[in-house]
């Protein structure tokens, strides 16, 4: 008996932990806004009933296949894996995660759905790696931390990026693009887990070989996946959640439903046009064009010299050719001195009153 409790002791934390390094991974690279410990926890329950919900199906799903094709067939394995075991454990997860997280007032930024289809898959993978460890020992355990266990998370990680695409345009009102996301994340999944699974029964060193460069790929792509997706979160809700640090940078995706579209500055309309901004920057330039102020924000509105923008005249408060007493034109005498136009037709001298410069 005690040495029964003694394995246990070491074969439950083993089957547990791995899933349980995960979550907090995930959780970690919430940077917005953490979700409530209470929801997380939910999510995990939800993930192993859906493990009774699957197995349900999967006994349903074997009996019918198995009366139409002999078991282990190639074509029996294929449908089963494919079409019931796949189709049976993400849909049972996706539908309980969408029934406990779709109308959750926590669910305001796109990486919430991430967050939370993860947590539903680990919380099947644990469960499921219970069953596994305790009936085949640590070494079941050791393979299981690095093969299925990240590859539920794997999977959750392609439902909760569709499904928290699906929220964004479900809160933009798209309804069209929400349901398609919401397929895709049920679709995607599934096909992975089923060619993880059906490589699996596949008994030759080649597809050996494969297998493992599957789940290297889709742990790679997950991975990038999620520090993507968490880098570039922002709030698709709609509302004003004003003191969160909730703009990404520029060049980011942009917002929707009334939050600025990638502008890092709260404000959504341009300050001088009160135009909204579009892709984080204003659509003008400055100086004249739309959503800048039209003139040169020097107080002279015209140009000294006459050109458009400010004054017309020279900035001399004479405004009077001094010599013609005739207005300036552009800014510059019209006339030429001594004998031309506009001005004394004889030099200056010839005016002296003495007479001593006639001739």
């Amino acid at each position: 008996m005690q040495l029964l409790t003694s394995m246990n002791s070491i074969l439950i934390p083993a089957a547990v932990i791995p899933a349980v390094v995960l979550m907090l991974y995930i959780y970690k690279k919430d940077k917005l806004e953490p979700e409530p410990t209470g929801l997380l926890v939910s999510l995990v329950v939800l993930g192993i009933i859906s493990t009774a919900i699957a197995s349900f199906l999967e006994t349903i799903g074997a009996l019918a296949i198995g009366v139409l094709l002999p078991e282990d067939s190639l074509l029996y394995n294929a449908l089963f894996y494919f079409g019931v075991v796949a189709f049976g454990e993400e849909g049972a997860k996706y539908v309980l995660l969408k029934r406990r997280t779709w109308n959750t007032p926590y669910f305001t930024c796109q990486f919430d759905g991430l967050i939370y289809a993860v947590f539903v898959s680990l919380g099947f993978a644990l469960w499921e790696n219970i069953g596994y460890v305790m009936q085949f020992g640590f070494s079941t355990a050791l393979v299981r931390a690095v093969t299925a266990v990240p590859g539920h998370a794997c999977f959750g990680v392609f439902m909760g990026a569709w499904y928290g695409l699906a929220r964004r345009y479900a809160f933009a009102g798209d309804a069209i693009a929400s349901k398609r996301c919401r397929r895709l994340a049920l679709l995607i999944p599934a096909l992975m887990h089923g060619t993880y699974d059906f490589i699996t029964t596949l008994e030759s060193p080649i597809f050996s070989l494969v297998f493992i460069g599957f789940i290297l790929v889709m742990f790679i792509l997950a991975f990038l996946l999620v520090r993507r997706l968490s880098a570039t979160d922002h709030f698709i809700d709609g509302k004003d959640h004003s003191g969160i640090d909730a703009f990404p940078p520029y060049g980011q995706p942009p917002y929707y439903n009334g939050a600025a579209q990638g502008n890092p500055d709260p404000r959504q309309v341009n300050p001088y046009s009160q135009q909204p901004y579009y892709n984080g920057y204003p659509q003008q330039t400055p100086y004249g064009q739309q959503g800048y102020p039209q003139f040169n924000p020097n107080a002279q509105q015209r140009n000294p010299f006459g050109q458009q923008g400010y004054p017309q005249y020279h900035p001399n408060a004479q405004q009077v050719n001094p010599y013609s007493r005739q207005p300036y034109g552009s800014g510059y005498p019209q006339q030429f001195p001594y004998g031309q136009q506009g001005y004394p037709q004889n030099n200056a001298a010839n005016n002296d009153p003495n007479g001593s410069n006639q001739q």
